[in-house]
């Protein structure tokens, strides 16, 4: 299956979602054979260039950490009688 667009980068996180749970390296050469696997086609910069975003990146860290920023209160409604 060929993807375009943005469906690439969804591939490449999905496939570097998949190697980080599996405690596994994420670099081009493993997220290129997640995706062949899955007979998944992009064009051929995308692992390499996803691969650079993720190194030294703490996966684990950053999924963890999805939706626990704190937006502050929520602002008191008064109510009018």
């Amino acid at each position: 299956m060929s993807l375009g667009g943005n469906n690439n980068e969804l591939a490449c996180v999905y496939a570097a979602l998949i190697l980080n749970d599996e405690g596994l390296e994420i670099n081009s050469d493993n997220i290129a054979k997640i995706l062949k696997a899955s007979k998944i086609e992009t064009e051929a910069y995308w692992p390499t260039l996803f691969a650079k975003l993720c190194k030294g990146k703490d996966i684990t860290a950053m999924i963890s950490s999805v939706g626990s920023g704190g937006g502050g209160r929520r602002p008191r409604r008064h109510h009018r009688k």
